[in-house]
């Protein structure tokens, strides 16, 4: 049996997953419909608990929690959590 493996989420990570969907999402192919789904959305989820976490506690982290979505880690951070501003625009 398959365990799932659950990790804090990276906005690194995320960015890299929504390029590759977004590619898919644009290529005529057996996925392009599933991966649109996917990729609209990874794109909301993401958005949503950065900017929810920035209004909630006025700051952007390093990590996000899997489950509730609550930044953990380094904070203030913008590192690589300023891919937020390419998510935003759909700037892959």
């Amino acid at each position: 049996m398959l365990r799932q493996r659950r990790e804090k989420v990276w906005v690194n990570i995320n960015f890299l997953a929504l390029s590759a969907l977004k590619y898919y999402a644009t290529t005529p192919g057996p996925y392009q419909q599933q991966a649109t789904q996917i990729h609209l959305a990874l794109n909301n989820n993401l958005l949503q608990t950065l900017v929810t976490q920035y209004y909630d506690r006025g700051y952007l982290f390093e990590q996000y929690d899997d489950r509730d979505g609550r930044g953990v880690s380094s904070h203030p951070f913008t590192g690589w959590t300023a891919l937020l501003t390419l998510v935003a625009a759909d700037m892959y």
